[in-house]
Formats: C-alpha cells, structure tokens, sequence
C-alpha cells in the first residue's frame, strides 16, 4: 500500500535532521550561487546533531566571517555562540560586538568571526532593524553597502543573516480585515528607514487590502533572495521570527501568535519550495533541549510557542537582555554551529524535513519587492552532489583496434564492507523498534489521559518525549564512524549511510498508525480513552503492538537473509541481493508466527465490539467495502509486511527491490 505523506504540522517536524545539501562546496564563497532550489534548514534538531561536527567542518567553519546584525533577540544566537565555547573551546568564537575603525577582524583559521554591528555608510550601528535591511529600496541599498564596505576592506563576508525583534506581533495588535483564508487578522510592525512604521502587515500582496501596507513577509522573501543574486559570494541565510510572550505577556497565543505562526511557517515553506539556508530560530525556541515542543491553542488550530525551559531574559556577555532564557541561547548557538558545518558541506546524522503543508504555503512567484530592488533568481534543478568515492570521469581515449577483453565479473563484499552493511541494518532496526515502542507509549498515554494538553497522539509520536529515538539514531550514527567511514573504500552496492537509514526506520514506524487509524495526521477523534470506552481503547491498542512486532519481526528476518546472503560469491550486486531479498516473503516461520499471533490477539481483544472494525481502525484502505474485523486484520498484515520491506529497500538504496511481493505477491504498486 502507498505510504501516506506526514504534514508538517500538527504533527511534530519529524525526527531525523535537516536536509543534506546535494552539492560539492570547494569554498563557501561559492555555495549560493551555486544553491538552486536545494536548502538546509536549521531547526531544534539540529541541536541534537551539534555533537557530532566532525573536527574536519569545525576547523573549516572556523575560517568564517559572518555578519550577524540584528535588534535585541538577534543577540541571543551570538550569547549561545560565546556559551557553546565556553562548554567545548573546540568551538572558537569570537564575536565582534563592538566595531573599530578597523572593520571586521581580518581572515583566522583559530576561531568563527561574527560581527553584530552593522555598517550605516557613516559609523558602525549596534542595533539593526527592518529598516535597515528590507522594508525599503534605501534599505536594500544600505545592505548592500554594508556588504561592500567589508569588501573595501579586504574581509568579505562569507554568511549574512539578520536578527528579527517582534516585527511581527509588536506595535499593532490584531486588526484590519480578516484573512479569508486563514480565518485571522494580521498584526505587527513595519518601520522603513524614512517614512516610520506601515503599521501591520502580511503574508503577501494579496493581504495589503486587509492591512493598508504593502510590505508582507514576501517581502522580505524577495530582498534577501535579491541578495543572494547580487552577492553571490556570501551566504545569504534566512530566519524565522520570535516566539516569545512580548511584552503584553500575550504575543504567544491566541489570535496574536498563531498569525506570528502562520508568517513563520510562509519562511520556511518558501525556503523549502526556493531554495536556500534557513535559521529556523522560532522552530528552535518552541522546543527544549530534550526535543519537547511546547504548543498552544486558538480557534481549534494547534500551533508551536516558546517552551517554557526558553523563557527568561538572559542578558550575556553585553549585559542586554535577548529576551529569551540561557538555555534558548545555548540551543540557538549549537544550532548556528550545525548550519554553518552544513555550508560546508556536512550532511549531519539524520533524515529529511519532512513534506510542507499547505499552511501558509508560498507559491514560487514572487510579489512586489521595494523599487529596485535585485531580482530573484529563479528556482533552478538542484544538482546532485557526487559521492565522494565516485572517481572523476576521464575523457575517453582512442579505442584501440583489438579484441576487447571480457569485462571482469563484480566482486562481492570484502568482510569489512559486509560488516559496514551488516551494523547499519541492525541499527536502522532499532531505531525502528524504538519508534514502535513510542507509538504504543503515546497511545497508552492517550487512553489513559496522560498527553498533556493541548499535545495530540500524533505529536506526540514524533515528540520523542525521552529522547529514545534519538539515541538509538546516535547510535547508528556512530557505528558509521566506526565501521564504514573507517574503510578505505565504501561498499559499492548496499549501502547508503545513517542518515538515510535512520530516517527510513522512524518513517516505516510512524506509516502503522497511518495505515491503521488515517491521515496523517492522526485525529485524536479517531482513538478512543479508556474513560469513553475500555474495551475499543484495548482493541485498538492491541492492533497497534502487534503490528508492531510484526513489521519489527519482518525487519530483522530481512537483516537475517541479508547477512547469509553477503556471505555468497554470487551476490555482487543489488540485484542479486534483490533476488535472495524475495525469497523471505515465500515462507518464513517467525513471521508467520508473528502474523498468526497478531490474529489471535486482535480477535481475543475486538470479536465482541458491535462497532463496525472499519471505525474502529480508519485507516482501513483495502478495498472492501463493508470489511470484517478479518480484512481489517489482513491489511494491517500487508501494512506492517510492505513497510518493512520499503525500509529495507531504503537502507541499502535496493531502487528496484519490488516490495508488491511483500504485501500481497502481486505486482500491483499496492506498495511503493
């Protein structure tokens, strides 16, 4: 069966890291230029990849020259810069808070070189606002002579990225029209370098009637996409705004924060469809350091806010407060780290962002920037980055006369390859494992009343709550280290890396509650607690563990015909693996008992409910029409079997293993 696609939201961006940037950096003065639509995206995951930066990117970000302006929260990442230093002086900073004659420090491998203050063409100002930098064409013009006046001085910048304040909750509240169709009224901020403050604004053109301004979050879009044309030696990086209370003490609920969350969500959605480097400061500050997101409530739209563990006023090295609490900086700073590596070309330990939604989703057209402002670049096909172990292609040579020698049969793994494919597979089952084991905690939490509000069962699937999946991903992570990354020569067929591999076990986890109670995301009106109705919540749950411990089960007896089959002179190939793959699905006792088990377990639990099974487990797509409780219990058998096999076929890049002979036998795409 088709796997369904994750929404971004309500469920909880889905764990794994950001992104790998497909494109070979030979210096980070070429990396925009040559971006297309690829991104990266800096989000509260990547603080848990912050301890994994191989020394090799951290001694290459630390040749960096980054301009980092920005208003009193834009000082919170530069405190978490200075306090990731002083917990591991590995990562050198040194931030330039306050700018001589001299300019920025000249070029060092010892340590990354951030400037807060921002060049006015007269002096050097400390505090920067939107003024500055997009709201107008003579703060376009200021930007940009703020970029050349660096280069003036022989210290370029390599990444540029601007510090929002409360532009857009502070200084108007709610008002103006209501957005037809969001179902809010925008609010905010918009101070231009000549003309003060427009008042509140937008998402784009289409809401100037609502808010009489005609600057909107395209807006700022469209300047800094203009920078990056113009300055395509320097990174040009986008942000998320605030998540903070404000000072009313309400800007991070009700109608005031969800429209703050609904500009936040266009950045990251436009970032995602067009391409480039985000710093999704408002995604970071919604979570702890455990990975826990902290949400609120309006109009029945469930919608991220700061975590209380963020919440303070932290006042750093420079005795201003960013408006935030230590460890909110600390996060922001790991995470600037983890982008910067990414610049680099670091592809982190995890697996992709998932699919945006529709919410506040950005076409690629652009809308009206300030007059003059440099055009966008248009969105171009993302070039593939080489594989490292990919020699270059030699020009080809006269072929010479002669009888052509047979060309020579591929070689099977050496013991050292097999043992790199080997601990990735088991690895990438425990991850799997440990993500079933959260789904069946979150639903038993559910039932139980125990999920506090307002987090749904969904959420709380991707939650990680005590960071068990992250772990077990660490650990994969790791055994790559040690086990792969050490070899002279990778393995040329079955093998992908831990990122893929990890993302591939949480998504197969994650599609059972899918294929059994619909969506994503899943509705917490499709469960049942044990307070409504003890015995249906008991069914369900049963459905759910025993899945479970199928798919888990078909996992491992895959890693076990993999292993055997490595061992053969005549696997040498993915498709000879793919063939020897087959043959688990034609008859295998432990999954056999496993299915058997589920069977008997669901009848004992659900025979005797009068409701319909098809209520009861939604996510029933098979195909009949009025189902029994038997081919309810068959498809979720063909769910757990297709979702094993496509992880499998995801962990060793198998692109042509047919997983329609896991579900039903049959070459049908009824599992792809």
């Amino acid at each position: 069966m088709a796997r369904p696609s994750a929404n971004r939201f309500p469920t909880i961006r889905m764990a794994g890291t950001v992104v790998t940037l497909l494109l070979l950096f030979a210096a980070p003065e070429s990396v925009d230029s040559a971006l297309g639509a690829d991104y990266i995206i800096a989000d509260h995951r990547s603080v848990m990849e912050f301890d994994y930066i191989p020394q090799h990117y951290i001694d290459q970000v630390k040749t960096m020259l980054v301009s980092f302006p920005g208003e009193s929260h834009g000082q919170g990442p530069l405190y978490g810069l200075e306090d990731v230093e002083e917990e591991d002086a590995r990562f050198a900073v040194e931030v330039k808070w306050w700018t001589s004659s001299a300019g920025p420090e000249g070029p060092t491998d010892q340590h990354l070189r951030v400037q807060r203050e921002f060049w006015d063409r007269n002096s050097w100002e400390y505090s920067t606002g939107e003024q500055h930098t997009w709201t107008s064409q003579g703060a376009v013009d200021l930007t940009n002579a703020h970029f050349a006046y660096a280069r003036s001085l022989g210290k370029p910048y390599d990444a540029f990225v601007w510090g929002w304040c409360r532009d857009m909750t502070e200084g108007a509240t709610p008002g103006g029209g209501e957005d037809p169709e969001y179902g809010v009224r925008w609010a905010g901020r918009t101070y231009t370098l000549n003309d003060g403050n427009q008042g509140r604004w937008g998402l784009d053109d289409e809401d100037t009637a609502l808010t009489g301004n005609s600057l909107n979050v395209q807006t700022y879009l469209d300047v800094w996409n203009g920078f990056r044309a113009s300055n395509p030696d320097i990174a040009m990086i986008y942000s998320t705004g605030t998540v903070d209370a404000g000072f009313q003490g309400t800007q991070h609920i009700g109608e005031w924060g969800y429209q703050r969350y609904l500009k936040n969500e266009y950045i990251w959605n436009w970032v995602r469809n067009n391409g480039g480097f985000l710093f999704d400061y408002a995604d970071i500050l919604s979570h702890n350091s455990a990975g826990e997101r902290s949400t609120t409530t309006w109009n029945g739209h469930v919608y991220p806010t700061i975590h209380p563990d963020n919440v303070g006023e932290y006042q750093g090295s420079q005795g201003s407060t960013a408006h935030i609490g230590q460890e909110g900086t600390l996060m922001l700073g790991k995470a600037f780290w983890v982008l910067l590596a990414k610049i680099w070309g670091w592809e982190g330990i995890a697996g992709p962002t998932p699919t945006p939604t529709a919410t506040a989703n950005p076409t690629a057209t652009p809308t009206a920037a300030p007059t003059g402002a440099p055009t966008p670049t248009p969105t171009a096909t993302p070039t593939a980055r080489p594989p490292t172990s990919t020699p270059p292609t030699a020009t080809p040579t006269a072929t010479p006369t002669a009888t052509p020698t047979a060309t020579p049969t591929p070689a099977p793994l050496t013991e050292a390859q097999q043992s790199c494919v080997k601990v990735m597979n088991k690895s990438g089952a425990k991850v799997n494992k440990a993500q079933l084991k959260e789904n069946k905690r979150c639903l038993k939490d559910f039932q139980k009343g125990k999920l506090l509000t307002p987090m749904t069962f969904d959420a709380c699937t991707t939650a990680d709550r005590k960071g068990r999946v992250q772990k077990a991903k660490g650990k994969t992570a790791r055994w790559e280290d040690t086990k792969c990354e050490s070899l002279d020569v990778l393995p040329p067929f079955a093998y992908t890396g831990s990122a893929t591999v990890n993302a591939a076990a949480v998504e197969g986890a994650l599609a059972l509650t899918y294929e059994i109670f619909g969506a994503p995301p899943v509705l917490d009106a499709d469960l049942v607690t044990r307070v409504a109705d003890k015995e249906t919540a008991r069914c369900q749950l049963e459905m759910l563990k025993r899945v479970g411990k199928l798919e888990y089960t078909v996992l491992k007896e895959l890693y076990k015909a993999k292993k055997r089959a490595l061992k053969e002179e005549t696997v040498n190939s993915d498709a000879a693996l793919e063939e020897k793959l087959r043959v688990v699905f034609s008859a295998n006792r432990k999954i056999d008992k496993a299915r058997n088990k589920l069977v008997k377990r669901v009848d004992k639990r659900c025979a005797a409910l009068q409701a319909p099974p098809v209520t009861i487990f939604p996510g029933y797509d098979c195909g009949a029409a009025n189902p029994n409780l038997s081919d309810v219990e068959a498809c979720a058998i063909a769910a757990a079997r297709c979702e094993a096999c496509l992880e499998i076929k995801a962990f060793d890049g198998l692109v042509d293993l047919d997983c329609d002979w896991a579900d039903d036998k049959t070459a049908n795409g009824s599992c792809s």
